[in-house]
């Protein structure tokens, strides 16, 4: 009886241990656990933020590629349009110096005539009227000789910075032709590949036939830096009422057949 009543103590005491030891192990994971939770749940914050990080890094190197991939093909596609677009221009070229040299030659007539270049802030019908009155004509230049001549005779004089209406203006197809003493129109038509030598000395983009809502309807030339050459333009018929700052660099060429 005494031993069996020992082994039933013996048994509560293991057991009671076995209680104490699971709770000292109950608490020690829960602290493990409310210690390492915030670490934890830091990592994996940070390997999410990382993940979406990379995937729209990833995204953004896909849209900037697909950019340049379609920036390229444009810039691609304007090339070829470039090319096409010079390729009809030399075969026009082509096709108006074939012309040329089959033209008749011309007669021996000189068209260099007597100038007079005037500075003043006009209109170019001013200038045409005052032309006339003085018994000659608003420059009409009829070939590429005259054309020199009157270019090198500006520079001579030290007017390379004027602007010079000239004796043409649109027709009622806004064409633009010379102009005699009289109005009449004359002469082919001076704007437009191919129509006649003009068309070589034309500025780039020109004519344009307005300046923004500003009408441009007559005919001027001028020393145009960009191209390094003396170009033909269409100009209002009014430069300084239109644009003030260009007061003092106007002025008109009148020519004389005597």
């Amino acid at each position: 009886m005494k031993f069996s009543n020992y082994r039933k103590q013996d048994v509560y005491k293991m057991l009671l241990k076995a209680a104490v030891a699971f709770v000292i192990l109950i608490v020690a994971l829960f602290t493990v656990y409310r210690i390492a939770k915030p670490k934890v749940d830091m990592w994996l914050l940070e390997r999410k933020e990382a993940k979406e990080k990379r995937e729209a890094e990833e995204k953004k190197e896909a849209e900037e590629k697909a950019e340049r991939e379609s920036e390229e093909q444009r810039m691609q596609e304007l090339a070829e349009e470039s090319d096409r677009i010079s390729d009809g221009q030399e075969q026009k070229d082509s096709e108006y110096e074939e012309e040329s040299e089959t033209e008749e030659p011309e007669t021996e007539e000189s068209s260099i005539h007597r100038y007079e270049y005037v500075v003043e802030d006009c209109t170019w019908q001013e200038a045409f009227e005052t032309c006339k009155s003085k018994g000659g004509c608003l420059v009409n230049i009829d070939d590429e000789a005259e054309f020199a001549y009157i270019t090198a005779e500006i520079e001579k004089n030290g007017m390379k910075e004027i602007l010079f209406y000239l004796g043409a203006s649109q027709d009622s197809e806004q064409n633009y032709r010379w102009r005699s003493a009289e109005g009449a129109f004359s002469g082919g038509i001076l704007n437009g590949v191919g129509h006649s030598w003009h068309s070589r000395y034309w500025m780039q983009g020109e004519p344009s036939y307005y300046d923004g809502e500003i009408e441009e309807n007559v005919l001027a030339m001028q020393f145009f830096e960009k191209e390094a050459r003396w170009v033909f333009n269409d100009v209002p018929g009014d430069i300084v009422g239109n644009f003030s700052y260009l007061s003092g660099k106007i002025g008109y060429i009148c020519e004389y057949s005597e």
